[in-house]
């Protein structure tokens, strides 16, 4: 196992200690380690043990991927829900522009955030924040 690897994993592993610990008052901050950098580490171990190397074309949008699902699954329905929603459709129309993403990449990770959230509102389709990931990644590989 490549060093790079070994230090994601123990960083993880440390963020997903210390939360425990963590006093109520600051739960967001809990709710962002675990449900958006701890699951980045894990991706970006799992493309670094396969890939031998990592690219910032392929780390942003996976982490507009993890953004996004994170937001989804807290996704409620009220007008700062919709507006997080828009927040990352112009964050990911940026990035297209600054050459990070491609075309394909931006029109894949906006529509997954539309279908997740219209599924979410309309059929109730609720899920854990690692389905919606596992959707965004394989809609990204695709």
């Amino acid at each position: 196992m490549n060093y790079n690897i070994m230090i994601l994993v123990f960083a993880q592993i440390v963020f997903l200690f210390v939360t425990r610990y963590f006093p109520e008052r600051y739960n967001i901050l809990k709710v962002v380690i675990d449900g958006f950098i701890v699951p980045s580490f894990i991706s970006i171990a799992i493309v670094f043990y396969y890939a031998h190397f990592i690219s910032i074309n392929f780390v942003i949008p996976l982490l507009l991927v993890n953004i996004t699902a994170m937001m989804i699954s807290y996704f409620e329905g009220d007008i700062s829900s919709y507006i997080q929603i828009i927040i990352i459709a112009i964050a990911t129309t940026l990035l297209f522009f600054l050459g990070y993403i491609n075309i394909y990449t931006m029109v894949a990770i906006i529509a997954f955030a539309l279908i997740m959230v219209l599924l979410k509102i309309f059929n109730k389709f609720e899920t854990t924040n690692l389905i919606y990931r596992f959707i965004g990644n394989l809609i990204l590989i695709i």
